[in-house]
């Protein structure tokens, strides 16, 4: 799909149910397929982040998703010292997670994408001399207590974590009961805002 099909309705509706907007030209299958190719490929993530941010100006999700993108610099010399030695880390990146089998998030038991992030994450946090607990709770941990909490009950007016962390809590409790058991929804909070914008 072009950008140029997308009207002014298309984009409003996107942003008041999702709460931001992305292009189609702006999807992570599209940046990705051009990655090994871009020469601009560091801007145009980064231009990328900043539309997504500014598609929410003015709308009830304006501040969920102020700073999503903060703590991601694709210009920073962590990804090389050019532009295109960035840009070559950057394509890797993408390529490796596009090259993911992550399959529907409802339809397995196995998370690919959760669990390479909770390996990243423990690492993270091992090589800082922390256990990560900041960041996640383990999906063990997340997992029982979800069937603990929802033991029992037909309905849940909502859940809600009040030290979210990465969201990992919540996301069990999505896997674990069909959406009509829970009725209002799943709400956190965190008080790292790096860390929210890892559940957001």
């Amino acid at each position: 799909m072009d950008d140029s099909v997308i009207t002014d309705d298309i984009k409003d509706d996107a942003i008041k149910t999702k709460g931001y907007f992305i292009y189609p030209s702006q999807l992570f299958c599209n940046v990705a397929a051009k990655a090994n190719t871009n020469d601009r490929l560091n801007a145009d993530l980064n231009s990328i982040f900043v539309a997504i941010e500014s598609s929410a100006y003015g709308y009830p999700s304006e501040a969920d998703i102020k700073g999503l993108f903060a703590d991601f610099d694709t210009t920073s010399n962590r990804l090389g010292n050019t532009v295109k030695d960035k840009n070559t880390r950057l394509a890797a990146v993408l390529k490796g997670v596009e090259g993911l089998k992550l399959g529907d998030f409802n339809e397995h038991q196995i998370d690919l994408f959760g669990d390479a992030y909770e390996f990243l994450i423990s690492n993270y946090a091992a090589n800082a001399g922390k256990s990560g607990g900041e960041f996640f709770t383990p999906q063990h941990v997340s997992k029982l207590i979800a069937q603990l909490a929802m033991h029992g009950q037909t309905h849940v007016n909502k859940i809600y974590d009040p030290a979210a962390g990465s969201g990992s809590l919540l996301l069990q409790a999505k896997k674990q009961f069909d959406d009509h058991i829970i009725e209002e929804g799943f709400f956190g909070q965190e008080i790292n805002h790096t860390t929210y914008n890892l559940a957001v």
